[in-house]
C-alpha cells in the first residue's frame, strides 16, 4: 500500500478499484461530465445542452406544483390516481382483447364443427333412413299427431275465442 509523504494511507485505502468516479475501470482517461449524468437525451436535458427542452420540463414541473398546491392534493394521491387509471385502460383492453381472440377462435371452430355434422349428417342419415325406415315413418307419424293434436287444442281454446275482428284485421 502507498503512503504519502505525511505518512498517512490515502482516502481509498483498502478499497479495491478507484473511488475516483471520474475516472474510467481502465484507469487510462477520465470520463465527461456528461459520461458521468448518464449520457444521452437525459444528460442533454440536464446539462442545459437542450434548451428548449430544459426550460419545458422546468416549465412543467413548475406548472405541476402550482396545481398540486391549487388542488390541495398530495404526489401521492394524484400518482395512485394515475396509476389506477393506467391499469384499468391496460386491463381493459386486455380482456378486450382476450375476448376478440376467444370469438375469432370459437367462431373458426364453431363453423368449422358444423360444417363436420353437416357433413356427417349427410352422409349417414339417407343410409339410416334407408335401413330403418319402418321406424322412422311410424316415429315421425306419431311426432305428427301429436303436434297436430296440440294445434287443434291451441286453437280452440285461444285463437277461437279471439275477437273476429282482431283476426280479419291482421290477415289484411
Amino acid at each position: 500500500m502507498e503512503t504519502s509523504a505525511s505518512g498517512a494511507e490515502p482516502a481509498n485505502a483498502g478499497i479495491e478499484g478507484s473511488a475516483d468516479p471520474c475516472s474510467s475501470a481502465g484507469g487510462g482517461h477520465r470520463l465527461s461530465v456528461h459520461q458521468i449524468v448518464g449520457g444521452g437525451k437525459a444528460a442533454d436535458i440536464i446539462l442545459w445542452k437542450c434548451k428548449r427542452a430544459t426550460v419545458g420540463v422546468i416549465f412543467g414541473a413548475t406548472i405541476a406544483w402550482w396545481l398540486f398546491e391549487k388542488s390541495e392534493l398530495s404526489f401521492l394521491t394524484i400518482c395512485c390516481d394515475v396509476l389506477l387509471i393506467l391499469i384499468v385502460v391496460r386491463l381493459f383492453f386486455q380482456v378486450v382483447s382476450v375476448l376478440w381472440l376467444l370469438s375469432v377462435i370459437g367462431n373458426f371452430y364453431s363453423s368449422v364443427t358444423l360444417a363436420y355434422i353437416g357433413t356427417i349428417a349427410l352422409v349417414t342419415v339417407p343410409v339410416l333412413y334407408h335401413r330403418h325406415q319402418e321406424h322412422v315413418d311410424r316415429y315421425a307419424g306419431m311426432v305428427h299427431r301429436n303436434i297436430s293434436r296440440h294445434y287443434k287444442i291451441v286453437d280452440e281454446n285461444v285463437i277461437s275465442r279471439l275477437p273476429r275482428s282482431f283476426i280479419r284485421d291482421k290477415n289484411d
